[in-house]
Order: C-alpha cells, then sequence, then structure tokens
C-alpha cells in the first residue's frame, strides 16, 4: 500500500484547541445530541495523550466529584488539523472550582489516538480495521524493497538516469483469522520531500479487520501481541512507524491514522541494540511457516497468557532483577508443561522426564542441548537452584548462574511457542543455532561442566 498524506498525529499531539464529543458509550454516535465541550489536546511528558476540557455543564455530581455525564469510554473531537477519535479512555479527572477565579477542568487521558476521522460521518466509536507499520518488517518477511538501477554518463562519470523499484508483493497476504478477526500482512511504502529531494521508506504492515465493528480495546491487545512477535525476532523493542484505523461509518480512503503510545514509544528504560544486532532478525516469517504462524501466536497468547507475557515482556517493562526473574521463568516452564500434561501430550507426561524443565528442554531436543551441554544436568541444576531460591535462605546465590539460568530458561520457552505457532521445529533451530547465543551458552556449559 501506498502512503503519501502525512500523518497529522503529530500535529495534534503538539497541541490542538478544538470542540469534543465525550462517548458515555460503544454505542450509536449522535453527535448533534452529545454533550459538547471546549478544550486542548496534547501530548504529556509521559507520552499519553490528554485532553483538558472546560467544565461548562456542571451538573449535579456524585460524592466524589464526577458526575454521570462528565464519565467518557471514548471521545470524538474537531481541532485545528482534523477530526479526530481519542477510542480508549483510560481516566477521567475534574479539578472542581466553586467560586474564585479559576476554571474547572476535566481531564481524559489515553495511550491511542485516531486522527483524519469524518467526525460527522462516524456511527459509533468502534473500529473496523486497525494495523501497524513496521519499516524494519520487511526483512523480518523476507521481503526485498527496493532494487535500483542507474546510468552513467561515461565521460563525466555522472548519474544521468536513475531507477527504483520496489520488489515485493503488493496484495495482502493472508493470516487466517483468530476469532472474529481477519489477520493480514502487506508491504507498505510511502514518498515524502519535492520533486528534487523525495525520500522513499518501505515496510511491513500487520493488520487486524472485522465484518462487524468492534470496540478499540478489543483490537489492542492483539496488536501489542503482534509487535510482540516483532520484538522478539530482534531481540529488543521494535517501534512502529505508523499505523492506520477505519472508524465504524468512515469511509477507507487511507486518510485516518492510528497513533499508539505503546507500540510507537520507546520505553524509557529499555535500552537501545546496537546496529549489529537489530539488522538481522533471530527468526523469520518463513520459520513461523508463513503469515498463518501470526494467527497462531495470537491463540496461543490466548491459552497460555501467563507464560507468553514472560517471554515478551521484558521488551516493554524491563526483565526483572534476580533472583525474582528465575522464580518466574520457572513457574512459566511448570505452568506451560502442566497444561499440556492435561491436554494429554506425551512428551509432558511425568514417564517422560522427572522434571518439568526437563520434559520441555527434551521436547525442544537436541538445538537445546546444543546450549546448554546436557538436558539432565541443566534440568537439575534449574530445579535445584529454583527450589533453593524459593524455600532455603541460606542458599548460596551466584548472581552470574541466576541470569544464565533464567536466560537460558527463556531461551526455551521461546523455541517451544514458536515452534508450536510454526508447526515444525524450523524456529527453535534457528534461534539456537544463533551466533549471538553462543557467548552465553559458553559460560552456561562452563559452570554446568557439560
Amino acid at each position: 500500500m501506498e502512503s503519501q498524506v502525512p500523518d497529522p498525529s503529530s500535529k495534534v499531539l503538539d497541541g490542538n484547541i478544538g470542540f469534543f464529543w465525550p462517548q458515555e458509550a460503544q454505542g450509536t454516535a449522535d453527535l448533534s445530541d452529545a454533550l459538547l465541550i471546549r478544550g486542548y489536546i496534547h501530548q504529556t511528558a509521559d507520552s499519553l495523550v490528554e485532553v483538558r476540557a472546560l467544565d461548562e455543564h456542571r451538573s449535579v455530581r456524585g460524592m466524589f466529584g464526577m458526575g454521570a455525564r462528565a464519565r467518557a469510554v471514548a471521545l470524538f473531537g474537531a481541532a485545528e488539523e482534523t477530526g479526530l477519535l481519542v477510542p480508549e479512555v483510560l481516566g477521567t479527572g475534574v479539578n472542581a472550582q466553586f467560586g474564585g477565579s479559576k476554571a474547572s477542568i476535566l481531564r481524559y487521558r489515553a495511550r491511542a489516538l485516531i486522527t483524519g476521522v469524518e467526525v460527522r460521518a462516524a456511527k459509533s466509536s468502534r473500529v473496523q480495521s486497525a494495523s501497524l507499520t513496521f519499516q524494519e518488517g520487511l526483512s523480518f518477511a523476507e521481503l526485498t524493497a527496493i532494487h535500483e538501477s542507474h546510468k552513467v554518463d561515461p565521460e563525466s562519470n555522472l548519474v544521468t538516469e536513475a531507477t527504483f523499484t520496489l520488489r515485493a508483493n503488493s496484495s495482502p497476504l493472508n493470516g487466517g483469522t483468530h476469532g472474529s478477526f481477519n489477520v493480514n500482512l502487506a508491504p507498505d511504502w510511502a514518498t515524502s520531500g519535492t520533486s528534487t529531494k523525495r525520500t522513499l521508506s518501505s515496510g511491513l504492515t500487520i493488520g487486524l479487520s472485522v465484518a462487524r465493528p468492534r470496540p478499540f480495546s478489543d483490537f489492542r491487545p492483539l496488536l501489542l501481541g503482534l509487535q510482540d512477535l516483532l520484538n522478539l525476532a530482534y531481540d529488543r523493542f521494535v517501534p512502529a512507524d505508523g499505523g492506520r484505523a477505519v472508524v465504524h461509518g468512515c469511509q477507507d480512503h487511507g486518510h485516518s491514522y492510528l497513533w499508539m503510545e505503546e507500540v510507537m514509544v520507546q520505553p524509557p528504560h529499555i535500552a537501545r541494540a546496537s546496529t549489529a544486532k537489530e539488522s538481522v532478525p533471530l527468526f523469520t516469517l518463513a520459520d513461523l511457516g508463513g503469515p498463518e504462524g501470526f494467527r497462531r501466536w495470537l491463540s496461543l497468547r490466548d491459552r497460555f497468557p501467563d507464560v507468553t507475557v514472560v517471554v515478551a515482556s521484558g521488551y516493554r517493562v524491563g526483565g526483572g532483577r534476580q533472583p525474582s526473574r528465575l522464580l518466574e521463568v520457572a513457574a512459566a516452564i511448570e505452568y506451560y508443561v502442566n497444561a499440556n500434561r492435561k491436554a494429554g501430550a506425551t512428551w509432558a507426561k511425568k514417564v517422560s522426564a522427572p522434571s518439568h524443565a526437563e520434559a520441555l528442554a527434551r521436547h525442544v531436543g537436541k538445538p537445546f542441548e546444543s546450549l546448554v551441554g546436557d538436558h539432565s544436568v541443566w534440568a537439575k541444576t534449574f530445579l535445584t537452584t529454583y527450589n533453593g531460591v524459593k524455600h532455603d535462605p541460606a542458599f548460596q546465590r551466584d548472581p552470574e548462574v541466576l541470569q544464565l539460568l533464567s536466560w537460558s530458561g527463556q531461551v526455551l520457552l521461546l523455541g517451544a511457542l514458536l515452534d508450536r505457532s510454526a508447526r515444525t521445529k524450523a524456529p527453535s533451530r534457528k534461534i539456537l543455532s544463533d551466533r549471538r547465543l553462543e557467548g552465553g551458552g559458553e559460560r552456561l556449559r562452563a559452570i554446568l561442566k557439560t
């Protein structure tokens, strides 16, 4: 898809005055009968969307300061730059002033914003589709973005002609369905600048669409889950470079932009990776079995939320400190093996291995054994250390041992989950043979003496 229209979100977040219509429910939007407030929308220091409005409709309030009409689940707005929708209000506050020279102010905060909205055409604050674009996603999808060819004058050695060709299938890649959501992937490209100084950027768009519009709160966790997969592939936080959303009743002219703080703003406590580390993903879309791997990953998140969050949350909230991180990883392994044991999986049965950690290690197989040296020795050390940390205050806690065991346990969980998403062993083989894991593997094998 081509994106030529500049995203107005940044101008809105820089600060805009406008009219706003709070929506008290996700039902039909009737702005002619909705409460109208005048206010100011901007981005706060902690990167949230905030609307501050004059409280000109001070009806009878409850004992805790907020009247029923002041509550909102969403906000439509007509600002200086564009029509907009704040699709999911996190919280509402009020600074009430009774008498004196100060105005009473209503405050609405949110993590997402949709701009370029035809406010008067909107039927509700529900959403028909939402997508995110990642410039680094093309290498994950293994699509060749640009081919360049030049003609050079043989006498002056000056370039007289240059041709740039997008070599990527422009049709969406069907990722299947997840519940009522359709999952699609497509290459994305955009041009900007003047005729003499043109900039071309490309990326991978991952989108969700529904036949019947749904609240944005239903889209949000799935979009975060799709980004989690890219974070895991690149072993760091991969910010989305743009987004699109279509509001219920509005036409899809390609002008409605989605801004999401959680996927577009680098967490302040997460360190940037080196350029070399960023360049090549640990696994690719092909390793996951194609676009369907995204849908199966979302299904795994629904089925094992406490396990997938242990694997992926570090790229958003940072890794837990030791020994809590080891306890967290060990609990996730135990939960995942027990869940598969109850489901009747042969590999998870007690007769397959003396511990949960060894059962999962044997299930992932030789690629993991090549990392740790010996399944049994690793699993015994993992279990002994876990039990010692959990139950014995006098247990000697070696920081390096704790870090390497929790790291290897996380790698093991990741391989098992991705193998299940791919329905093959391709992801674990790819990840565990990556040279970037060699250093940790060597240190761990030296400690385990394997």
